[in-house]
């Protein structure tokens, strides 16, 4: 009985039913153990809007913990509509890398969107699930970087296919996320909205109802002092820009 009990909990029909009606929701996590590989990224933010610089800071992690050498990594940018604009493939890594995307490296656009990165592991036959978090740091007209680390992982790549299905949606949109910190003292808020799913999903925030399609990203700016989002989206956890007078501030909520 305890094993049949398991099993409806857990089987892809249940979780699906669980989630479309927001009844204690699960990830879909489960669907790594489809694959003997795969790795997986965040859909992290790029800035090149208003003077912005980013800096994408990742380990090698074949490198660092398999001692692999002949490593490789891809990068797939997305604009804000989520459309792709470009691949990069990064070979000779080092433990510890870094990359400065600005205009002239995304071909003098002046933007934002999201991006992800993938390592070779299919070409090592390594059986296991690569999580690589990385940190993103940010600047404005040269001046120093403020610094985040991954936000949400969202995209997982095997040998043959991109697979954006960890974030299950509901076909309500009563799920609410609230930012535990007030924006009392800063001049200006922006918050960051990406679409980490395979299909549009409602997102509400103070007023203004909208609808992101897959992986689309919506900088918002704030006019309350304080956070709530509502969406039809599980765990849907925006990128918080706080700006003063002499320096800004970026975290995820």
């Amino acid at each position: 009985m305890k094993k049949l009990k398991k099993f409806i909990k857990r089987n892809f029909f249940s979780m699906f039913l669980r989630n479309k009606f927001n009844i204690r929701p699960s990830s879909n996590w489960e669907i790594l153990k489809k694959f003997s590989y795969s790795s997986v990224s965040d859909s992290f933010l790029w800035r090149t809007d208003n003077g912005f610089s980013t800096k994408f800071k990742f380990t090698d992690i074949l490198k660092l913990f398999y001692k692999h050498t002949n490593t490789k990594v891809e990068l797939i940018f997305f604009n804000k509509k989520g459309e792709r604009i470009k691949n990069v493939e990064l070979d000779n890594l080092n433990i510890s890398n870094e990359l400065i995307i600005n205009s002239e490296f995304l071909n003098g656009i002046n933007d934002y969107g999201s991006f992800n990165i993938f390592h070779n592991l299919y070409e090592y036959s390594i059986n296991t699930v690569i999580l690589n978090r990385c940190y993103l740091g940010y600047s404005t007209n040269k001046k120093f970087y403020s610094f985040v680390h991954g936000n949400a992982l969202t995209s997982s790549k095997t040998e043959k296919k991109i697979i954006r299905e960890f974030y299950p949606t509901s076909f309500f949109s009563n799920i609410n996320y609230n930012v535990q910190n007030i924006m009392n003292d800063f001049s200006k808020t922006e918050v960051v909205v990406n679409n980490p799913t395979n299909e549009d999903i409602r997102v509400t925030l103070e007023d203004n109802t909208m609808t992101l399609i897959p992986n689309e990203t919506k900088i918002i700016n704030l006019k309350k002092k304080k956070i709530k989002l509502k969406s039809n989206c599980h765990s849907l956890r925006p990128i918080i820009f706080n700006y003063s007078s002499n320096f800004f501030d970026v975290y995820h909520g």
